[in-house]
C-alpha cells in the first residue's frame, strides 16, 4: 500500500514534470529507491541465525519483499538461549541482548576456546532475497548469532506498483528521493519536462543528500559520537627565529 510520504514524492514530482505517466513515475521511484539503499545502506535488518558445528552454508531468508544487499556485522548474544530474545518492535528489529566484543569476555569466557573463535562470514549471492552465508570459522558447536544486513528494494511491489519501504525513511530522506526521480525523469529526451539543466540541478542535490544519509549511517545517526581532537600536550610550536 502507498504510504503518504510516497504519495507525496509522486505529486511533487508531478509539478515539476507535467504529462509524466503514472507508470513511468512509479518506475522511476523504483530506481531511484534501488540506487538510494545501495549507496547509503540505511535499510539495516537483524536476523538470527541458528549456527551448527558441521556447516559452513546457512540460507538467510528475512521473509521480507526485499534484497540483502550486505552483510554488516556478526554478533553472539551472551545469553543463549532462550528464544526469543528481547527486542524493541520497530522497524528494523533492534534486539535489546547484551553482546560480547572481541577481548571483552568475562573470566570463565576468556579460558573457553569456543568464545575465541573470529565471527567472519561472506555473502555468496549478494542481491538477491535469500543470499547463502558462508562462515569462515565454524565454532564447532551450535549457537546463535545476530547478523546486521543491509537490505533493498526488490519484487514484487504492491498492488500499486510501489516497492514495501521502511517508512521512517522515505518520511526522512523524501526530498533526496524526489530530486532523484525529477532528475531521471527530466533526463528522459522529447518529453515536455525534458530540462537538462534541471536534471543537472536535481541530481546535484540528490547525490549531496546521498552523502550525508551515508554519514547518517556511518554514524548510526548520531551527532558528535566519532570526534577526535589530537592531544593538546603534543601541540608545539617551535619558537620564530626573528
Amino acid at each position: 500500500m502507498t504510504t503518504r510520504a510516497l504519495n507525496r514524492i509522486i505529486d511533487t514530482a508531478r509539478i515539476h514534470c507535467p504529462g509524466a505517466g503514472e507508470g513511468m513515475m512509479r518506475l522511476e521511484i523504483f530506481n531511484v529507491l534501488k540506487q538510494f539503499f545501495s549507496r547509503t545502506n540505511l535499510w539495516l535488518f537483524e536476523m538470527i541465525v541458528g549456527i551448527q558445528r558441521n556447516s559452513n552454508d546457512y540460507m538467510l531468508d528475512s521473509g521480507q519483499d526485499a534484497a540483502i544487499t550486505r552483510l554488516m556485522s556478526i554478533n553472539r548474544p551472551r545469553t543463549q538461549p532462550p528464544l526469543p530474545p528481547v527486542y524493541l518492535p520497530t522497524d528494523p528489529l533492534q534486539y535489546l541482548e547484551l553482546w560480547t566484543v572481541e577481548g571483552q569476555y568475562g573470566t570463565n569466557e576468556a579460558i573457553n576456546p569456543l568464545y575465541s573463535v573470529p565471527r567472519d562470514a561472506i555473502l555468496l549471492n549478494a542481491g538477491t532475497k535469500c543470499p547463502i552465508m558462508r562462515i569462515r570459522w565454524n565454532p564447532q558447536a551450535d549457537e546463535l548469532w545476530i547478523v546486521t544486513l543491509t537490505m533493498n528494494v526488490s519484487d514484487p511491489t504492491d498492488d500499486e506498483g510501489m516497492p514495501n519501504v521502511p517508512d521512517w525513511i522515505v518520511d526522512k530522506y523524501g526530498e533526496c528521493i524526489t530530486d532523484g526521480v525529477i532528475s531521471k525523469l527530466m533526463l528522459q529526451p522529447g518529453k515536455p519536462y525534458s530540462s537538462q539543466a534541471g536534471a543537472a540541478f536535481h541530481g546535484r542535490r540528490h547525490f549531496q543528500s546521498i552523502g550525508q544519509a551515508r554519514q547518517d549511517a556511518r554514524h548510526m545517526n548520531t551527532y558528535g559520537s566519532q570526534r577526535w581532537a589530537f592531544p593538546q600536550n603534543f601541540n608545539y610550536r617551535r619558537p620564530r627565529i626573528p
